[in-house]
């Protein structure tokens, strides 16, 4: 049913929510009562000694692969010299800041160990050393582990990616870890002036080829590919506080051929359940990465366990999309355990004949996914998108204190849309931002013609058009769709149509920004009305901070502030 002012009075009950005999009851649990959840923190990768290293110095101008590579003054020229020589442990390849190499460097064999990892970096200055692809299959290709690969400039324009990090043999591949680097045109060709232009005024197959448009193609792809050799899957992986600009298809792309959670056929496993026959990617961090101008999708986590999409930041991710291919900002799938914390994904395109199109998404096959903190902004196809398949693995998604500001919801949902088979979820204490052009908040449909959704409960958020609107939240393809306790606000009277019995109806008091872009932005979406840090249900789970980080315990808040 999709509900609107227009809707009749219905009495809800207050199921899929926690302490519901309290809530049914008018008793609201005491604060001394309630278990909160607290702030999660990614691991960090293991410190290392760097002393005692052999070090070889590589410089384009100046070297020689005749040198002994061993001094700054007599360094090796080529990458292709670095990907041919023998490896020692304790090993470290300095490139000369600045300094351009043309082809392909290949690392496998690295002799590394957790304590003594191969070191890829820069010397000479602070200027990333600068790696051109001639249109290869990849401009850097990884195939070993123990290794931190630092600082390098990659670009491939007509190739299908920056780096390939591949596991061919069976068994974890541990201590990755790839930081500092900018990925910049990558299966990008041409120098069409794009900054500003709509994808629908490019013609995006000159750029980016219908071959070329592949989620393995892109900057930074990882993947496990050992299907003779048995199961393989990495583990204290780091891919953190790198750029990408201009890269097609996939900013940062994880398949994991071992780790389908879908059991059907999507990988190289025969998936029993978690504990039989499934490989996952385990402690993945993906942290403080930029991207910008990506042909399809930002960061894609599949095949995982226990890791973490954190602080990064993805702006116009479906920019090259086209007919019959889906592409979301920032999203994990076919996982369990998965924090999507502290990212802003802004300005995903919905073009083209492409779908999708929101800023971040929980996708077939997740579980136990928590999304919290993230600042979601002017994405075209919409907020988050929930979304499965026929198995009943999709379940315990929580998406809580966020900001939702100004996402498309003409036709789908501002907030979410919802599909096929989404199981037990709870969405709380997140603001919601829109405006008459996009009233519809919740969208629900089967895409997949598996079945419906189920136990999606809605709880202290606040919903808001800066405009007056009637408020449109479709769940027709959603069973036992709850909502409990949310602020409505130019969306129209839900007290009155009976969505929410128990419906708050006033401003909130919040002032959107001028210059919306920015993760600092989204605490000027703060609520100044007293009421909201007054009137907000106390539940077992909640946050002990809020989006700004001020403490939240015994506060009953409406939205992602306490204060």
């Amino acid at each position: 049913m999709t509900y609107a002012l227009i809707s009749i009075l219905l009495l809800l009950s207050s199921g899929g929510c926690d302490n519901k005999d309290e809530e049914t009851s008018g008793e609201r649990p005491r604060p001394e009562n309630v278990v909160y959840s607290e702030v999660i923190t990614p691991p960090s990768i293991s410190q290392i000694d760097e002393s005692g290293y052999k070090t070889y110095y590589v410089d384009s101008q100046t070297g020689s692969d005749a040198n002994n590579g061993l001094t700054s003054e007599s360094p090796f020229q080529t990458l292709d010299k670095v990907s041919n020589m023998v490896k020692e442990p304790a090993t470290k390849v300095l490139f000369k800041s600045g300094a351009v190499f043309k082809g392909t460097l290949t690392l496998k064999d690295l002799k590394g160990t957790p304590e003594k990892p191969f070191i890829v970096d820069i010397y000479g200055g602070s200027e990333r050393a600068r790696f051109e692809g001639t249109g290869g299959e990849q401009v850097v290709l990884i195939q070993d582990d123990n290794i931190r690969f630092r600082n390098i400039f990659v670009t491939n324009k007509t190739g299908k990616r920056g780096m390939y990090i591949r596991a061919i043999e069976a068994g974890a591949k541990k201590n990755i870890e790839v930081t500092g680097c900018r990925f910049e045109e990558i299966n990008w060709a041409g120098d069409a002036a794009f900054v500003g232009v709509s994808p629908t005024k490019l013609d995006i197959r000159a750029i980016c080829s219908d071959a070329n448009y592949n989620k393995a193609f892109g900057g930074i792809v990882i993947e496990t590919v050992a299907k003779e050799k048995g199961p393989g899957w990495y583990e204290d992986m780091f891919i953190t506080n790198n750029e990408f600009y201009q890269v097609s298809r996939t900013g940062i792309m994880f398949i994991n051929r071992w780790g389908s959670r879908t059991g059907v056929g999507e990988g190289y496993n025969e998936y029993i359940d978690d504990e039989h026959n499934w490989y996952p990617n385990t402690n993945v961090v993906v942290q403080g990465n930029k991207l910008h101008y990506i042909g399809g999708d930002g960061i894609v986590l599949g095949g995982a366990d226990n890791s973490f999409l954190d602080h990064n930041v993805c702006y116009y991710a479906n920019f090259l999309g086209r007919t019959d291919q889906a592409s979301v900002g920032i999203w994990p799938y076919s996982s369990r355990n998965i924090v999507v914390q502290y990212n802003e994904s802004a300005y995903t395109q919905w073009c083209n004949g492409s779908a999708d199109g929101e800023g971040l998404d929980v996708d077939i096959a997740c579980k136990n996914t928590i999304v919290q903190y993230n600042y979601v902004h002017h994405n075209v196809g919409g907020g988050i998108l929930l979304c499965n398949n026929e198995t009943e693995n999709h379940e315990g998604t929580i998406v809580r204190n966020n900001i939702f500001l100004f996402n498309g919801g003409a036709q789908k949902g501002s907030l979410t849309s919802i599909s096929t088979n989404v199981g037990r979820t709870e969405i709380y204490n997140n603001i919601v931002i829109t405006d008459s052009k996009n009233k519809r908040v919740l969208f629900s449909d089967d895409w997949g013609k598996k079945g419906k959704s189920h136990d999606i409960t809605f709880r202290n958020n606040i919903f808001m058009s800066t405009t007056p609107t009637i408020g449109i939240f479709d769940d027709s393809y959603i069973d036992n769709c709850v909502f409990l306790n949310n602020l409505y606000y130019n969306l129209g009277n839900f007290q009155a149509n009976g969505m929410d019995a128990g419906a708050l109806l006033y401003n909130p008091g919040i002032t959107v920004p001028g210059d919306m872009d920015g993760y600092d932005k989204g605490a000027f979406c703060r609520p100044t009305e007293a009421k909201v840090f007054l009137e907000g249900l106390l539940f077992d789970g909640m946050l002990n901070t809020d989006f700004a980080g001020n403490p939240t315990i015994g506060i009953g808040y409406l939205g992602a502030f306490a204060e």
